[in-house]
C-alpha cells in the first residue's frame, strides 16, 4: 500500500534524479563547435569576381510542368498547344540524354578552367513519381536542372528562395546535402518563408492572351501573382556588390521584394525594377552585369533599371539574337534570351552558347574572351548557363560600384 510517507520518498527520489539530470545538462554537456561565419565556404557579392566553386544542376527525371496559371503567364501563346499536349509527361529521352552529355561537357570545361564543381543529389525523379499533395494543391513536379532559381548567395549567406510555381515547391531539395555541408563549415543559411501557394496567390482574372493589356499591367507593376504572401525566384535578383536589383515579375511579387529588403538591408542596398516584357520572369534573361562598368541586355527589352546604370556611367551593350530555324524545336525556347544568360568565370572569361559568333565578337570588343559550349538539349529544360549554375564562391570582397 502506498502510504503518505512512501509517496513522499518516491517524489523525493524523482526530484533528486531530475536535479542530477539538470547538473549533467548544465555542467557536463559539451556543445559542438562550428566554424565562424567569417570562415564560410560560400562567398559571392556579384556576377563577375573569379569563380572558384559552383553548383551545376541535373537533367535527370525532368517532366513538363502542369499548365497552371503561374506557368501559362510566362509563356507566349504559341507555346500553349505544345505545353498542354505534354504537361505532366516526362521529357523525351533524346532531350534528357542529350542534356546529360552537354552538362557533362560543361562540367569538364569548368574544371579545366580551375572551378570546383559540385552536383546536387538525385533527390527526386519527377518522371517516375505521380507527384505530391499539400493542404492547398496537388502537383506533379518539374525538374532539378536550374539551381539558380532556388538558391542565391549574398556574401557568406545562403538564401533559399520561396519560388512561386507549385511544380517547383521542392526545387531546392536536390541541393540540401550541399547546403547542410556549407552550413556546417561556417555558412549562414536562411530559408525564406515557405508559401502555401493556395489559389489566393494567383490572379484568376489575369488576361493571358491580351498582350497590350498585359503590357499596361506591367507598367503598373501588376502580374499574375497577388500579394497574398511573399514569393520570389532567386534568378530575379542581380547582385552588384553593395547593391542588388530585384525584378518584379510573374514569379516575384512586391511582398517578396519587401521580405528581401527587410532581410538584407542595411548590409545591402536593394532596388526594384520592371521590364516591358509581358512574359517577364528571371532577370538573367533580360539584364546581366558582366563586370564593373559593363552590362549585357536583351536587345528587344527595356527595363526601368537601365537608366540607373547609365547614370552611373556603365556601358550597356545589346546581345544579338540567337540564330535558329523557326521550325526547330530549340526555337521554342526563344522566350529565354540565351545570349544574355551566360556565365562569367571572371571579368575576362565567359561561358557562351556555341555558334553565337556575333556575341563572341561583341564580348571580345569589350575585353571578354568567350568559351563556347553546346547546350541545345539542356536549354529545353528552361535554362542556359546562368540558370543551370549557382556560383557558391567567387574570390572577392564587398564593394560599392555606384
Amino acid at each position: 500500500m502506498l502510504t503518505a510517507a512512501r509517496i513522499g520518498n518516491l517524489l523525493k527520489g524523482k526530484l533528486n534524479l531530475h536535479k542530477s539530470s539538470l547538473r549533467c545538462l548544465t555542467t557536463e554537456a559539451v556543445p559542438l563547435t562550428f566554424p565562424k561565419p567569417e570562415e564560410s565556404p560560400v562567398n559571392c557579392f556579384n556576377e563577375w569576381d573569379p569563380l572558384e566553386e559552383v553548383i551545376v544542376g541535373r537533367p535527370d527525371g525532368a517532366k513538363y510542368p502542369k499548365m497552371r496559371p503561374e506557368v501559362k503567364a510566362t509563356l507566349q501563346p504559341e507555346w500553349y498547344e505544345h505545353m498542354y499536349e505534354h504537361e505532366n509527361q516526362p521529357y523525351p529521352a533524346e532531350t534528357i540524354e542529350g542534356a546529360e552529355k552537354e552538362v557533362a561537357h560543361l562540367v569538364h570545361i569548368l574544371e579545366q578552367e580551375g572551378v570546383k564543381v559540385r552536383r546536387g543529389d538525385l533527390a527526386v525523379q519527377w518522371s517516375e513519381v505521380e507527384g505530391y499533395k499539400t493542404p492547398d494543391f496537388t502537383e506533379s513536379g518539374f525538374t532539378q536542372a536550374c539551381p539558380r532559381d532556388s538558391v542565391i548567395i549574398f556574401g557568406n549567406e545562403i538564401i533559399e528562395s520561396t519560388m512561386s510555381w507549385r511544380s517547383r515547391y521542392f526545387e531546392s531539395r536536390p541541393y540540401k546535402n550541399l547546403l547542410i555541408e556549407y552550413f556546417k563549415n561556417g555558412a549562414k543559411w536562411t530559408v525564406a518563408p515557405k508559401p502555401t501557394m493556395s489559389d489566393r496567390l494567383y490572379d484568376e482574372n489575369y488576361p493571358m492572351e491580351n498582350i497590350e493589356l498585359r503590357k499596361d499591367l506591367n507598367r503598373k507593376g501588376k502580374f499574375i501573382l497577388t500579394e497574398a504572401e511573399p514569393v520570389f525566384d532567386a534568378a530575379d535578383i542581380i547582385r552588384c556588390g553593395k547593391d542588388a536589383f530585384i525584378q518584379i515579375s510573374h514569379v516575384t511579387n512586391w511582398s517578396g521584394y519587401e521580405w528581401l529588403k527587410r532581410h538584407l538591408e542595411p548590409n545591402f542596398n536593394l532596388h526594384w525594377f520592371i521590364t516591358d516584357d509581358p512574359y517577364s520572369w528571371h532577370s538573367d534573361g533580360t539584364f546581366l552585369p558582366l563586370k564593373p562598368g559593363l552590362v549585357l541586355k536583351h536587345g528587344d527589352k527595356s527595363t526601368t533599371v537601365q537608366p540607373f546604370f547609365e547614370k552611373a556611367g556603365w556601358k550597356i551593350i545589346s546581345a544579338p539574337p540567337p540564330k535558329w530555324d523557326p521550325s526547330s524545336r530549340f526555337y521554342k525556347t526563344g522566350w529565354l534570351q540565351i545570349n544574355v544568360n551566360i556565365l562569367m568565370l571572371d571579368e575576362k572569361r565567359a561561358i557562351v552558347p556555341a555558334g553565337s559568333q556575333e556575341l563572341v565578337k561583341l564580348l571580345e570588343e569589350n575585353g571578354i574572351k568567350s568559351i563556347p559550349v553546346v547546350f541545345d538539349h539542356a536549354m529545353e529544360l528552361f535554362g542556359m548557363f546562368h540558370c543551370w549554375t549557382v556560383d557558391v564562391r567567387r574570390r572577392g570582397k564587398m564593394q560599392s560600384y555606384f
